[in-house]
């Protein structure tokens, strides 16, 4: 495929990633990806009756249902938009009682669910190719390299920024029940 840096040599390696990472998922057993999920329940008695407490608790309990969908359909995922839907009908309470209807409140574990590890790899390969467009425009805009360097520079440190923003975002919301704050990035 040519040398390291490449296009098509790290297309290669990120699809060598995606089947090894899918590899490692299905290789791991049952009862060890169950074990990870000890750590969720572990909150002292007396915080769990905290408003904080309980939103951290149901954001964790989102998120383990987003990796169980990802690791349970890792190749299609259960398609776009649906994870809502999805957890309401498949993921039941202690109680048995069905779990609400909440978004993942993590776009990266959204986009896992719903399209998959290979979604995810292209969701994160995007992200990744629009910080390096970024970043080389910031270099391009070196001190003294043409006319209207500073303010170039200006610009692309402030799409940096707003890119710090919108994974920030991504981390603790979603796109499609939050638009205004990925608008704002």
């Amino acid at each position: 495929y040519g040398s390291p840096g490449t296009p098509g040599r790290r297309g290669a390696n990120c699809i060598a990633c995606v089947i090894g990472m899918a590899w490692v998922l299905g290789a791991l057993r049952q009862t060890t990806l169950q074990g990870r999920w000890t750590v969720f329940g572990r909150v002292d008695a007396q915080d769990q009756g905290t408003e904080a407490t309980q939103s951290t608790l149901s954001r964790l309990d989102i998120w383990k249902d987003a990796i169980d969908t990802t690791l349970s359909h890792p190749i299609f995922g259960i398609g776009p938009g649906q994870f809502i839907e999805y957890r309401f009908h498949h993921y039941v309470n202690l109680d048995g009682t069905t779990k609400q209807y909440l978004p993942t409140h993590h776009t990266f574990l959204e986009v896992s669910s719903e399209t998959g590890i290979p979604g995810m790899a292209i969701y994160v390969m995007f992200i990744s190719l629009v910080y390096m467009r970024i970043r080389k425009g910031i270099r391009l805009n070196a001190p003294n390299s043409h006319a209207e360097w500073t303010v170039g520079r200006q610009i692309g440190v402030c799409l940096e920024a707003s890119f710090a923003y919108f994974v920030t975002c991504a981390f603790f919301m979603t796109c499609d029940k939050h638009p205004q704050q990925f608008l704002v990035a």
